[in-house]
């Protein structure tokens, strides 16, 4: 029964990454959770406005994207994502779950204690892609989505 509702739990989390990546697609909201923005000029050429960069809190075993309060965190190729560990033993590892270890991880930050220095990790994100990532210590219970788009 553990086994089913930890399978249902993971397709559950795999379509609401995959709606809110079409949905993100389809809304084209500009300069939303820092994408890059075409801005006219006086001299009609164009500049690129920089993409902020991301933090994303683990406590209370969970990730937390500091400005949405949702553990689906959107940005724009280029944009700086830096998870900040504040309590606990976590992780921020790549991947559907501990099931696919045999898939190397896009990224993993190791085991992080809230007294390391420094707590945090972070990844610049230069592609677009929907990631499901997890914290291998606490891997059926710390699930999270970040979306570059």
């Amino acid at each position: 029964m553990s086994r089913q509702k930890s399978t249902r739990k993971a397709l559950t989390t795999t379509f609401v990454a995959a709606m809110a990546v079409g949905l993100f697609l389809l809304a084209g909201l500009p300069a939303a959770h820092g994408e890059t923005v075409a801005v006219a000029t006086p001299r009609g050429g164009a500049t690129t406005a920089a993409a902020a960069d991301a933090t994303v809190s683990v406590v209370n075993f969970e990730f937390v994207d500091d400005s949405t309060g949702t553990p689906v965190t959107a940005v724009s190729p280029g944009t700086t994502v830096t998870w900040v560990f504040e309590q606990g033993v976590h992780s921020s590892t790549e991947g559907a779950s501990a099931v696919f270890l045999s898939t190397p991880a896009v990224w993993d930050s190791g085991v992080i204690l809230p007294s390391d220095s420094p707590n945090t990790f972070s990844k610049t994100f230069d592609f677009p892609g929907a990631f499901a990532y997890y914290c291998k210590v606490h891997p059926d219970t710390m699930k999270a989505t970040l979306i570059v788009a």
